[in-house]
C-alpha cells in the first residue's frame, strides 16, 4: 500500500514507493511534512501495520534527541521513520535506538562501498570519520509493562554538499564522502537491515554489544560524562548501556545522557 503526495513528490521518491509496495510494506511518501514520526505516531493510533514507514522529501519539524533539529533540505535527505511493535520491556526501549544504528551504518557503508568505514558513536549517531552523517530518535508508546509500539526515525545526510556555520565542521553526506548518492537503494538497504537487526534483538538481547563492537566509534577513546567526569570507554554492555571507566577506578555503566569525545589536548 502507497500513499503518495503528488506531483509535488521527486520522482526517485515515487519509484521507491513502487519498490516498498512490491515488497508489500506499507508506506507514505510525502513532499514535505512537519515530522515523520509524528506521522507514523498518528498512523500508529489509526491501526498502521508493523513495518509501515513514512518517507518525506523534506521536513520542517525534524528532530533529534534532546529536541535538537534536523535540518532536511529537499533532496538532500533521506528522512524517514518505521512503525516497529518489539516483544519489549520498557526498559529495554533503548536497544531499539542501538540496532536501527547498526542497520543505519550497515546502509552506510553500503552506499560508500566500505562496509568498515561507518562507525556508531553510542547511543544513536553514525560517524564516517570524525564527521556525523546520520542520526536515530526512537520515540516509544508503552502499555503497561510493555511496550505497545515505537516509532524508529532515521536520518541520514545523502546529497548534502554544504551545511551552515555551526554544522560545516560536524556533518557530512554520502556525496561528501564519494559515496552513491541513490535513496531508494538507500532506504531499501536501511529498511531491510532494520528488519535483520529488530529479528536479531528479538532472538538475542545479549548479543548486542557484541555486535556493535566492530562499529564503536567511541572505544579505548576518552570521553566526557554530562556530570563533568572523565574516563575511557570501553564497549557497550550486553543491554546496551555504554561502558565507562573513570579516572578515580570506577566503571560507570551510561544508560542515557550525552557522552562528549574530550577535547584533543593542543
Amino acid at each position: 500500500m502507497v500513499n503518495a503526495q503528488t506531483p509535488e513528490l521527486p520522482q526517485d521518491l515515487v519509484e521507491l514507493g513502487r519498490r516498498l509496495s512490491d515488497l508489500g510494506r506499507a508506506c507514505r511518501l510525502l513532499a514535505h511534512t512537519g515530522s515523520t514520526n509524528d506521522d507514523v505516531r498518528d498512523w500508529a493510533k489509526a491501526g498502521a501495520p508493523t513495518g509501515a514507514v513514512v518517507i518525506a522529501d523534506t521536513q520542517i519539524h525534524g528532530r533529534g534527541r534532546h529536541q535538537r533539529p534536523w535540518s532536511t533540505p529537499p533532496g538532500e535527505t533521506l528522512a524517514s521513520s518505521v512503525l516497529v511493535r518489539p516483544a519489549l520491556s520498557p526498559q529495554d526501549l533503548p536497544k531499539v535506538a542501538l540496532v536501527a544504528g547498526l542497520a543505519a551504518r550497515h546502509a552506510v557503508a553500503l552506499a560508500l562501498g566500505d562496509r568498515g568505514v561507518a562507525r556508531i558513536k553510542w547511543p544513536n549517531d553514525v560517524f564516517v570519520g570524525e564527521r556525523k552523517i546520520a542520526g536515530v530518535l526512537v520515540e516509544g508508546a508503552l502499555s503497561g509493562a510493555r511496550v505497545e509500539h515505537a516509532v524508529v526515525g532515521i536520518g541520514i545526510n545523502v546529497a548534502r554538499k554544504d551545511f551552515p556555520p555551526e554544522l560545516a565542521g560536524v556533518a557530512t553526506s554520502l556525496s561528501r564522502e564519494g559515496g552513491v548518492v541513490d535513496r531508494v537503494q538507500l532506504a531499501l538497504d536501511l529498511f531491510a537491515a532494520l528488519d535483520v537487526e529488530l529479528a536479531r534483538l528479538l532472538a538475542d538481547p545479549d548479543s548486542l554489544g557484541a555486535r556493535l563492537a566492530p562499529h564503536d566509534l567511541l572505544f579505548g577513546r576518552r570521553v566526557l560524562l554530562d556530570d563533568g567526569r572523565v574516563g575511557v570507554a570501553c564497549g557497550v554492555a550486553h543491554d546496551g548501556r555504554l561502558q565507562v571507566d573513570l579516572e578515580d577506578g570506577e566503571r560507570f555503566l551510561a544508560r542515557a545522557g550525552e557522552i562528549r569525545l574530550e577535547p584533543a589536548q593542543s
